[in-house]
């Protein structure tokens, strides 16, 4: 909150705001290695399972059920992402950047639309890149 500015971003708490019938200005976005969320509890099994049964987990990674899914797109977004080594958790960077292509992105879309045509405010979308010491952050808007 801002309310010393001369144009603060925020001169009172969103919600105060937004109950007051304030458009609220919103800020969604993800970082590069968000997908890191979906392997809590990951184990040798989840890969093995993953490895085994690729084409049933990418078809859980799809947002959009109405998309046609061929052998060869399965096939070759495999190949993108993990070439032709088999998915372990040495394999961990690779997978995490495909559930963030999968899902986050697509997700964090769709809300940033639905926010827009639905509040009809102000949206900024970001992505946070993070470098691969794990310790350094690059902000890219």
């Amino acid at each position: 909150m801002d309310d010393k500015s001369e144009n603060p971003f925020a001169p009172q708490p969103a919600d105060e705001m937004a109950k007051k019938g304030i458009e609220v200005p919103s800020i969604f976005g993800y970082n590069s290695h968000e997908g890191i969320m979906f392997l809590v509890g990951a184990t040798d099994e989840t890969y093995s399972k993953v490895e085994n049964d690729f084409d049933d987990f990418f078809d859980k990674l799809i947002l959009n059920q109405n998309i046609t899914k061929t052998d060869d797109a399965v096939k070759s977004v495999r190949k993108y992402y993990f070439g032709e080594e088999p998915i372990t958790p040495e394999q961990r960077d690779n997978f995490i950047q495909l559930v963030k292509t999968c899902l986050c992105h697509p997700m964090s879309e769709m809300a940033s639309k639905v926010h827009v045509t639905e509040m009809k405010s102000v949206v900024y979308c970001t992505t946070v890149h993070l470098i691969p010491s794990w310790n350094q952050i690059l902000r890219v808007v």
